[in-house]
């Protein structure tokens, strides 16, 4: 499955849509104890509620990417719409910065020129494109949708093996860290960072959050 989903998202897209999906199901669950207490009718209302906010929000973050991937096509058209409300220069020094945004210091400057030169010249050189969403698009939405709907699984499982429910719970809160720190260890690995050391940060700052969210409400 992830073979088709590491097709459509990039890795910190991937990163994105499962600390998401993990955080939603944390604020559920680390604060769940007493209402687990309350018997397996509660129990069950807690997993289905778990079950249904990610699906929501699955969806939410697919709706999103969508509009995300309008929003990056029309890229070209702004930037013709650009040179002809306020002329090449102000076009040249965007696309100067977009490069070295992009690029930094991976090319060397006669390269990052030519590359604005050429950019330049395909903006004044065409027309406006229409902007609209294609199939592979949705494919990508689809991944979003099943890497957030599918991170509330694995804190369901405890509660088909383990019979004390307060039992569950807690090895359900500490398989989602679990993941969480997984997740920011292969970050770490990504951008070369140190990788327990990261993996933890990253694992603390999610239970943060996660407090955070439940102060507040959330």
């Amino acid at each position: 499955m992830m073979t088709w989903i590491s097709r459509h998202l990039d890795p910190a897209e991937r990163m994105t849509e499962l600390l998401f999906g993990l955080i939603m199901t944390l604020t559920f669950t680390l604060g769940a104890g007493l209402l687990v207490q309350e018997g397996p009718c509660a129990t069950r209302d807690l997993l289905i509620g778990v079950i249904g906010c990610n699906l929501a929000w699955g969806l939410i973050d697919g709706l999103l990417y969508l509009f995300n991937v309008l929003f990056a096509r029309g890229a070209h058209n702004r930037a013709v719409r650009l040179f002809q409300r306020k002329g090449g220069e102000v076009l040249d020094a965007r696309l100067a910065d977009y490069v070295q945004e992009t690029f930094g210091t991976w090319i060397i400057p006669a390269t990052r020129e030519a590359l604005t030169r050429d950019l330049r010249a395909t903006i004044v050189g065409s027309p406006p494109r229409p902007v609209t969403w294609q199939r592979d698009d949705f494919i990508g939405a689809l991944a979003s949708f099943v890497l957030v709907a599918s991170t509330s699984l694995p804190a369901l499982l405890p509660f088909l093996f383990i019979d004390d429910r307060m039992t569950a719970l807690r090895v359900s809160n500490g398989l989602m860290i679990l993941l969480v720190y997984a997740i920011g260890y292969q970050w770490a690995a990504s951008i070369d960072a140190p990788r327990h050391r990261t993996a933890l940060s990253m694992a603390l700052l999610g239970v943060l959050v996660v407090g955070i969210t439940i102060a507040l409400g959330g």
